[in-house]
């Protein structure tokens, strides 16, 4: 199986230049399965259907499941009100067996136990506040969500050290699954690779600043973009 993630582009909209760099990106895209690791949009939701802000990406999307590549989108802190095209499959964290590789694929923000964050979360992915989104409609709920998820973090800004250590240690226990081999996940825009006791983490650090992505080809992973 040949396999890509990509992950963290918060796009924001038609000008946004890492908007149009994922879209060619996709166009140009040839694998078996292609897996969105959360975060896709910066305030991402839908109302029916993708906000007008976000077709170009949404077409790009149905343009990759057209030539036969599997796409799954799994939901970020960012992205978890998008309603995925009928062609794009919506999971959580799940395992990919690739040659007999088997990779935990997550999100990333799943370790992090701040109260701050559990409490804003728990909001956020309420049925009050939803619907009070989806009763504000397309233009004032995206105003909305736009405030909350406050500007985009610039690549050169040093991830929470915290967040980063919760991420290594949620990963190693997962690995004390002896039917598991690594764990990949986005969220702190970290770009690396860690072995740890039972299998490997790799980070898959951010589209957006770096330009970054995962491919898994014949069991073997490899990481692109700055730094990578």
């Amino acid at each position: 199986m040949h396999l890509v993630v990509v992950s963290d582009a918060h796009l924001l909209g038609p000008e946004d230049p890492e908007q149009a760099a994922l879209c060619a990106f996709l166009d140009g895209l040839r694998c078996d399965r292609l897996v969105l690791l959360g975060d896709m949009l910066h305030a991402g939701w839908t109302w029916g259907g993708p906000h007008p802000d976000h077709h170009p990406f949404f077409s790009a999307l149905e343009r990759t499941c057209a030539r036969g590549v599997a796409v799954c989108w799994v939901p970020g802190n960012h992205d978890f009100g998008v309603q995925v095209p009928p062609a794009v499959q919506a999971a959580g964290p799940h395992v990919v067996d690739c040659d007999g590789r088997r990779l935990l694929l997550a999100h990333g923000d799943e370790p992090d136990r701040s109260v701050g964050y559990r409490a804003l979360r728990g909001v956020l992915r309420s049925r009050a506040f939803s619907g009070l989104v989806r009763g504000l409609g397309p233009d004032r709920g995206m105003a909305l969500l736009r405030r909350i998820a406050g500007p985009r973090h610039p690549p050169e800004a040093a991830p929470p050290r915290a967040l980063v250590t919760a991420q290594r240690e949620w990963a190693a226990r997962q690995l004390r699954d002896p039917g598991l081999d690594g764990v990949i996940m986005g969220h702190s825009h970290v770009l690396g690779e860690v072995a740890l006791p039972g299998g490997t983490l790799w980070h898959t650090g951010a589209w957006l600043g770096l330009r970054s992505w995962l491919e898994v080809i014949d069991g073997q992973v490899r990481l692109h973009g700055a730094g990578g």
